[in-house]
């Protein structure tokens, strides 16, 4: 009798570990599908989905007007203080399919699309195991709901991730200089999408030192010369003004003090308890006992990916979005570490005892990935945003004059006027103020108010962070209120006339 209700409650435990595995397999392959549906309903909305899109596509207009994209600050356009290349490949694209959110949705989504792949092929390989694989990718593809739906926006941060990506896995299977050296290049071309790649080549290059001396010497070799050459060369052709907008002005910025512990609290503590913890003593085992060379790869990648996000998190008045490689970086550990464990479980427990492992650890892995569940809907544009922006459109067009839309500078384009400076990039030059040419754009937008050049200027209400570096209602009062839903995508917009 005894010896059948063992029995019994062996076989109860084996099942139950199995439906857990088999839910953490459906949830992780359901928020990968949810992801793709999500991004395809958004992709063609003519509005944007975040309020820095629109600067985006000023940028690729720029580059097709043939100005330059990095000149002195003006009223008309500043440059957000990003390397080029994922603008001048949407310039590419909008030559072929039309300037707007299209193309540059286009390359985030296929770039998402490519590190979710190899994330999945990354993770597989290494545990020899695809359910592990897809957990990793679908763990990562569920923070599309915290970071506010972020993977397949026209920002750079996907192009980003996809070439540091393919750095990563060349780097993990390949030792050839060859391989080195392409290794390099995607790391180059990662910091001329976004400049956080230059953090993120000084761990990767640790780990090619490791390997030999030849190793390094192709990969920092290629780093070195890609980074500082494209650096010289473009700070060449753009007079100056490229290593400005790089360097210049976020170093005038304060730093976000309050990220140095909310960054740990806050950005990662909070979404991913579970899986933070769980790679995190998975890496220290490894490196204690386990295959110390993967755990070697593994700690320097999270170490690179975690500061680059962290120095980034505490650039004053950054967002979520610069968490993201170490979002990607505890998936990817988090994968291996679960069936790492099943591997630990079988060397050290006896069979009963392997059961309960798997039922804990599957069990973990559910509550983490529902931990991070969110509302389709709200992602997804309604006829009534469609609606309100069109209305806006109409009101701007029908305005004699100039319309000012700090928030949303790509809007007078779309109806016909000319453009300025997005709000965020003219704060970031002005709240420097260490130089004559930050004084200068503060005194050129503080003479275009104070002769009221604009017929009207639209506000978003409540202030947003940006508002106290722009100086509208020394100037301008509020007349009407001329958006009044609030949604993801609207919050309400007032009408500002000259006083």
């Amino acid at each position: 009798m005894t010896g059948d209700s063992g029995a019994n409650a062996r076989l109860e435990l084996g099942r139950l570990a199995g439906v857990l595995r088999a839910l953490v397999l459906i949830v992780s392959a359901g928020y990968i599908a949810l992801y793709a549906v999500l991004a395809c309903l958004r992709l063609r909305y003519p509005f944007e989905l975040e309020w820095l899109e629109g600067a985006s596509v000023d940028h690729v207009r720029t580059i097709l007007a043939g100005r330059p994209l990095y000149a002195r600050p003006s009223l008309t356009f500043i440059p957000l203080t990003y390397t080029p290349a994922y603008f001048y490949l949407g310039a590419a694209l909008s030559k072929i399919i039309g300037v707007g959110f299209l193309p540059l949705r286009l390359i985030s989504m296929a770039s998402s699309a490519g590190v979710l792949a190899i994330t999945a092929r990354l993770v597989s390989r290494e545990t020899a195991n695809a359910q592990a694989g897809l957990l990793a990718a679908g763990l990562f593809a569920a923070m599309f709901g915290w970071t506010g739906g972020w993977l397949d926006l026209a920002r750079t941060d996907s192009l980003f991730l996809l070439l540091t990506m393919l750095a990563v896995y060349i780097l993990r299977w390949r030792s050839s200089t060859t391989a080195m050296i392409g290794a390099g290049l995607l790391i180059t071309l990662s910091f001329l999408t976004k400049q956080t790649g230059l953090i993120i080549a000084i761990p990767l290059g640790l780990w090619c030192a490791l390997q030999g001396w030849r190793p390094f010497l192709a990969f920092a070799g290629t780093v070195v010369i890609g980074i500082a050459g494209s650096t010289l060369w473009l700070n060449h052709i753009f007079d100056g003004w490229y290593v400005y907008y790089l360097y210049a002005v976020p170093r005038q910025h304060p730093v976000a003090l309050q990220s140095l512990v909310g960054f740990w609290r806050y950005d990662l503590g909070a979404p991913l308890p579970a899986a933070f913890v769980g790679s995190t003593i998975y890496l220290l085992w490894s490196l204690w006992s386990g295959d110390r060379r993967a755990a070697i790869f593994y700690s320097l990648v999270g170490a690179a990916f975690f500061g680059g996000a962290w120095v980034s998190r505490l650039h004053s008045l950054s967002f979520i979005n610069v968490v993201l490689p170490a979002y990607l970086a505890t998936a990817i550990v988090f994968g291996i570490a679960v069936h790492g464990s099943a591997r630990i479980a079988a060397a050290r427990l006896s069979p009963h005892g392997q059961r309960w492992m798997a039922v804990v650890v599957q069990g973990v892995c559910l509550l983490q990935l529902i931990r991070l569940g969110y509302s389709p809907r709200s992602f997804v544009p309604t006829a009534q945003d469609v609606s309100t922006g069109q209305q806006l459109l109409k009101r701007i067009a029908e305005t004699p004059g100039e319309v000012f839309v700090p928030s949303h500078g790509y809007l007078p384009a779309l109806a016909g006027k000319g453009t300025f400076a997005h709000g965020v990039v003219i704060a970031d030059v002005i709240r420097g103020g260490q130089t004559s040419v930050e004084k200068a754009m503060a005194a050129e937008l503080d003479d275009a108010l104070k002769r009221h050049r604009f017929a009207a200027v639209i506000m978003t209400e409540p202030p947003n962070p940006v508002r106290a570096w722009l100086p509208i209602e020394d100037y301008y009062r509020p007349h009407a209120r001329v958006v009044d839903v609030r949604s993801r995508f609207w919050r309400p917009e007032v009408w500002y006339v000259p006083k």
